[in-house]
């Protein structure tokens, strides 16, 4: 494309208008390319009900799941289900679910993101290091979340064991 571009302008403004013509082609291919890695990247957390009741948590994954997309678009669909899984096992939790099982399954679900968050972090800063570095903090907030909800969960249940009459 760029060099029938560079042909044409050759023949309408000789060597310079060759060179124009190239580089303008060029940038457009690029931007092109720009947007399908954008449309590829974007990641729909509407569908996911337990992260966009939590604003904080939909906040910080947005930016590290775009990336994370880029990189492994299955993988980032598993990591942000196990987000999803946390917070519904603490949605139930809030609701007055005094399960045993309900902790095991944010515990099973943490584990998965946890390892999950780990390898796409390092595929990330291996791959595409500049956008990593700049998604630094948000990694890190992703990693709290897992800790903070589990945490919450088991107070929430100690809360609800105590206020049962028996």
């Amino acid at each position: 494309m760029a060099a029938d571009a560079a042909t044409a302008g050759f023949f309408i403004g000789g060597s310079v208008g060759a060179a124009i013509a190239y580089v303008v082609a060029r940038k457009m291919a690029a931007g092109k390319e720009d947007d399908a890695e954008a449309t590829l990247s974007s990641v729909d957390l509407a569908r996911y009900k337990n992260i966009n009741a939590d604003g904080a948590m939909r906040t910080a994954l947005a930016g590290p799941a775009a990336l994370f997309a880029t990189i492994d678009r299955r993988e980032t669909t598993a990591l942000l289900q196990n987000y999803e899984d946390i917070g519904a096992a603490y949605a139930a939790c809030r609701a007055g679910d005094t399960k045993p099982s309900l902790m095991a399954k944010a515990l099973t679900a943490r584990r998965l993101a946890s390892s999950r968050l780990a390898a796409l972090t390092r595929r990330a800063r291996q791959e595409r290091p500049t956008p990593a570095s700049d998604l630094s903090e948000d990694f890190e907030a992703c990693k709290k979340f897992l800790a903070d909800y589990v945490y919450n969960i088991s107070q929430e249940q100690g809360l609800h064991r105590l206020n049962v009459p028996g």
